[in-house]
C-alpha cells in the first residue's frame, strides 16, 4: 500500500521526518519497504503562482498572464482559459 505522508500527518500530526516515521510505523508493526520522493526526478521544472490573467489585446485565443516564481514577476502569453489569480502552474 502507498500513503501519502501529507495526508498521514493530518490524521495523525507530527514533526517527525518521512525517515522517523518510517521507523517508528516499522517498529509498531507496519512495515515501511521504501520512501518514494517522485519530485526529485523533476530538476530543471520551474512552477509559477499565477497573479493576475487578462485577454491577449491581439488574440481571441490567447491570454496574458502575470506571474511569480519567487524571484520576480514575469508576463507570459498563454493559449489556456482555465486559470487563475492563486494557481500553482508549472
Amino acid at each position: 500500500m502507498k500513503i501519502v505522508v501529507s495526508w498521514l500527518k493530518e490524521y495523525c500530526p507530527t514533526d517527525l521526518s518521512s525517515e522517523e516515521l518510517a521507523e517508528l510505523l516499522t517498529a509498531k508493526g507496519a512495515e515501511v519497504e521504501e520512501i518514494e520522493r517522485p519530485w526529485d526526478r523533476l530538476k530543471g521544472v520551474v512552477v509559477a503562482r499565477v497573479l493576475e490573467v487578462r485577454d491577449h489585446p491581439n488574440s481571441d485565443t490567447l491570454c496574458l498572464a502575470r506571474v511569480t516564481t519567487g524571484d520576480g514577476e514575469r508576463e507570459v502569453v498563454v493559449g489556456v482559459r482555465n486559470m487563475k489569480p492563486g494557481d500553482l502552474v508549472p
